[in-house]
């Protein structure tokens, strides 16, 4: 409990979080801590984070009806996302391979758990086409959003992958940046999103408001990883 003290005492540092982000990067660092001086590496909790999704595949698939008996294993891919990172800084074993696992880890845990999401809507909702139509709107604006970070950085050489992120992670306390803070469509978004559609049965118009979001967060990304990009070449070539 000092450590999660700590860190809610600083302030500053604190804030600079997605806000949505805060309780699992609150919760990998404590477990991470607890888990320092054990067996457990880095990579066998990225490994857990694709198990754990196609454990959540299996339920859903097996009794769609009882998808809510999931939700538990939603919430620990996210903490895993938080845990491997945290616990390999621990550890001292940052390493390139882990680094590449934990991104592929990520990707085919959002993967896994974004199509079951499209599977389940359209079982529960009596296979209804828009539905499914609405549904995959938001999978693939997820999956655009989250593959912005790696082809901007393969491209771009020298260029800040997180520039998308720095953009709303300044410690500012304006309304605004608040906003932006609170409904950027990140990873852990997207797992209460995919919550939150378990609890509401994937209704129709639950679908429809996150595909709006999902194509807004895709479009108005890809506008300030451009713009910074343009500010990165301009400066660079001064």
């Amino acid at each position: 409990m000092g450590k999660i003290k700590r860190i809610l005492e600083n302030r500053h540092r604190f804030i600079e979080y997605f806000y949505i982000k805060i309780p699992f990067i609150i919760l990998g660092r404590y477990l991470a801590e607890k888990l320092e001086d054990t067996s457990v590496t880095p990579n066998m909790v990225s490994y857990s984070s694709i198990l754990t999704s196609f454990l959540f595949l299996g339920v859903v698939y097996v009794k769609p009806s009882s998808a809510w008996l999931s939700i538990p294993l939603v919430l620990l891919v996210g903490i895993t996302f938080s845990l491997d990172g945290s616990l390999a800084r621990r550890q001292n074993r940052t390493s390139i391979f882990g680094s590449w696992l934990n991104v592929i880890s990520e990707y085919s845990s959002y993967t896994i758990m974004g199509i079951t999401f499209v599977y389940y809507a359209y079982v529960v909702n009596d296979y209804n086409n828009l539905v499914l139509f609405f549904a995959l709107i938001s999978y693939i604006s997820r999956q655009g959003i989250y593959i912005i970070y790696p082809f901007t950085e393969a491209k771009i050489q020298n260029v800040d992958r997180n520039i998308f992120s720095k953009e709303f992670n300044v410690a500012d306390e304006r309304i605004v940046t608040k906003l932006k803070r609170t409904f950027t469509y990140n990873g852990y978004t997207y797992i209460l999103i995919i919550i939150f559609g378990i609890i509401f049965e994937a209704h129709l118009y639950y679908l429809i408001l996150i595909a709006f979001y999902g194509t807004f967060s895709l479009i108005g990304g890809l506008i300030v990883v451009g713009k910074n990009v343009k500010e990165h070449e301009k400066k660079n070539s001064n």
